[in-house]
C-alpha cells in the first residue's frame, strides 16, 4: 500500500514538473556572448534592454553548456519549425516582470541559419542593473 503510495506522489510531482512551460528566445544580435572557454564548452550570455521611461539598463545573462571545441553555433541542436519570442517582446514587460518570467522558465535560444531551426538550452542566472563594462588597456 504504501508502495503504491509512493508511486502515485512520484507520478503526481513528474507531471507538475514536466508541464513548466519554456522560452524559446530568438538567437538575434542583442544577445551578445560575454565570456567563453571553447575548451570547457561553456558560454555566457547578455541581453541589454534599456528601460525608455527611467534609462535604466538591465543586463539579463545566461549560461550554455556545449560540446567543448567547437564553436557555439555548431553546437545547436536541429529541431523542426517552432513559435519563439523576440527581445522585442520581451522589452513589453517592466524589469522585475522580466525576471520573474526568465526565472520560473526553461529557457532555450533559437536561430535559424541557412533556413533551418537550431536550439541551445541555457540557463538564465540574473539580472545586473547599471553596469559599465569597460576594458582596460595597458597596466593596471
Amino acid at each position: 500500500m504504501k508502495l503504491n503510495i509512493l508511486f502515485i506522489l512520484l507520478f503526481i510531482s513528474s507531471l507538475s514538473y514536466s508541464q513548466n512551460p519554456e522560452i524559446n528566445l530568438e538567437f538575434s544580435g542583442q544577445i551578445l556572448v560575454t565570456n567563453k572557454n571553447t575548451e570547457l564548452g561553456v558560454f555566457e550570455f547578455c541581453l541589454r534592454i534599456r528601460n525608455s521611461k527611467n534609462g535604466d539598463e538591465d543586463y539579463y545573462t545566461f549560461l550554455a553548456n556545449t560540446n567543448g571545441n567547437s564553436s557555439f553555433e555548431d553546437n545547436g541542436v536541429e529541431i523542426p519549425a517552432i513559435k519563439y519570442i523576440t527581445v522585442e517582446d520581451l522589452k513589453s514587460k517592466t524589469p522585475c516582470e522580466l525576471h520573474d518570467y526568465l526565472s520560473k522558465q526553461g529557457i532555450s535560444f533559437v536561430k535559424i541559419i541557412n533556413g533551418k531551426y537550431k536550439r541551445w538550452f541555457v540557463m538564465y542566472t540574473g539580472t545586473y542593473r547599471n553596469i559599465q563594462i569597460t576594458k582596460l588597456k595597458g597596466k593596471i
